[in-house]
C-alpha cells in the first residue's frame, strides 16, 4: 500500500529579471498622497520627491488621487502577458536598486492583498481577492467623500464624478494635462494640490471602520459579508463525506514517479505523485470518503486527509453541484 500525504510547491519563472510584481502602478487615492507628502522621515524622502514630480507633471494627478496616466493604463491593459515581464510597466515607485517598495507604508489595495502564491491555494486567492474588493471599495469611497467635503466646486465635481469618467487627452502622450483640463479638475483647489492632499490625509486620519464603510453603501456592505463567508472557508479543514469531482488543471511536465500541475494559477504550481493521477479520475460526485476507499482497494494508494485538503485547496478537486 503506498501512502500519499501531500504535495510539493515548485518554483515559476513567470517572473523576469528583478521586477518582480511591480510591473503595477498602485492608484494612491487621495488620503495616500497626502500621507506620503507629509513623511518627514529620510526614508521616505524619495517616494515624496517622486510624487512632487507626478504633481507638478500633472501626470495621472486629479483631487481623486495620483493614479498614473491614461497611457500607462492604456498599455497595461493591451498587453496583459507584459505583468512581471515589461520594464515599461514598472511602478515608478519601485526601488529597482534596493529590490524594494518606496510607499510600502502607504500601498492601496492591489498591493495589499496581493501574493503570487498562497497557503491554502485557490481558497486564499479567492479570500485575499474578497478583501482586495473590499478594501478598494473603502479607499475610493473615502477618497470620493474627501472630495466633496473639501468642495473644488462644481465644474471639478462634474468632470471627477461624470459617469463616464475623466476624459483622454492628447496632451498626456506627451506630458501631463493641459492648463484648461488640470484647471477643470482641481477647480478652486488650483495651484494648492499638496495642500489639498494632506488635508485628505489629515481627515482621513479621524475616520473609523464604521463611518467608512457607511460611505461605501450596499456595495461594502455585501463585500464585507463575502469576506466573512471566505474567511470561514479558510477555517474548515475538509471533509470526507463532500461530492467531489475533477477540477480543471495542466499537467505541465512529467516525470518519472512526480507529474507537475498547473490549476489555479500559473504563479503556482504543484507536484503530485504520478500515483494520484489515476486515481483521480474515479472522483465524479460521490462522496470523497467512498472514493478514497475505492482508489485504496483498486489502486493500492492511499490519500491522506491533508492531501484530500490540499486537492481541493488547489482546485484540482472540486464539490460537485449535481
Amino acid at each position: 500500500m503506498q501512502v500519499l500525504s501531500g504535495v510539493k510547491r515548485c518554483p515559476t519563472d513567470v517572473y523576469f529579471g528583478d521586477m518582480k510584481c511591480c510591473t503595477y502602478q498602485p492608484r494612491l487615492h487621495n488620503f495616500l498622497v497626502g500621507r506620503i507628502l507629509a513623511d518627514a522621515n529620510s526614508s521616505g524622502k524619495p517616494a515624496r520627491d517622486i510624487v512632487e514630480d507626478m504633481i507638478v507633471r500633472r501626470s495621472g494627478v486629479s483631487p481623486m488621487g495620483v493614479y498614473g496616466p491614461s497611457t500607462y493604463w492604456l498599455l497595461y491593459d493591451a498587453v496583459p502577458n507584459s505583468f512581471g515581464r515589461s520594464s515599461t510597466l514598472r511602478c515608478p515607485l519601485f526601488d529597482l536598486a534596493a529590490g524594494s517598495c518606496r510607499v510600502w507604508p502607504y500601498r492601496e489595495a492591489t498591493c495589499a492583498t496581493w501574493f503570487c502564491k498562497y497557503n491554502r491555494g485557490k481558497k486564499g486567492m479567492t479570500f485575499w481577492e474578497s478583501l482586495r474588493d473590499l478594501l478598494g471599495a473603502l479607499e475610493r469611497a473615502l477618497a470620493r467623500t474627501l472630495v466633496l467635503e473639501l468642495d473644488p466646486g462644481t465644474e471639478s465635481l462634474e468632470v471627477l464624478f461624470s459617469r463616464s469618467g475623466e476624459p483622454f487627452e492628447v496632451e498626456e502622450l506627451v506630458g501631463g494635462a493641459s492648463d484648461s483640463s488640470h484647471a477643470r479638475r482641481w477647480g478652486k483647489w488650483g495651484g494648492r494640490e499638496r495642500e489639498f492632499f494632506q488635508e485628505c490625509a489629515h481627515r482621513a486620519e479621524a475616520v473609523g471602520l464604521e463611518e467608512v464603510l457607511l460611505m461605501g453603501g450596499v456595495e461594502a456592505r455585501a463585500l464585507a459579508l463575502l469576506v466573512r463567508e471566505r474567511f470561514q472557508m479558510l477555517q474548515e479543514q475538509g471533509q470526507t463525506d463532500v461530492p467531489l469531482t475533477l477540477g480543471r488543471f495542466e499537467i505541465i511536465r512529467s516525470m518519472d514517479d512526480h507529474a507537475q500541475l498547473s490549476t489555479y494559477s500559473n504563479y503556482d504550481p504543484i507536484e503530485v505523485p504520478r500515483a494520484l493521477l489515476a486515481g483521480l479520475v474515479r472522483f465524479d460526485g460521490r462522496p470523497a470518503n467512498t472514493v478514497i476507499e475505492e482508489i485504496e482497494r483498486c489502486d493500492g494508494v492511499m490519500i491522506s486527509a491533508e492531501l484530500l485538503r490540499t486537492l481541493c485547496d488547489f482546485g484540482v478537486l472540486v464539490e460537485s453541484r449535481f
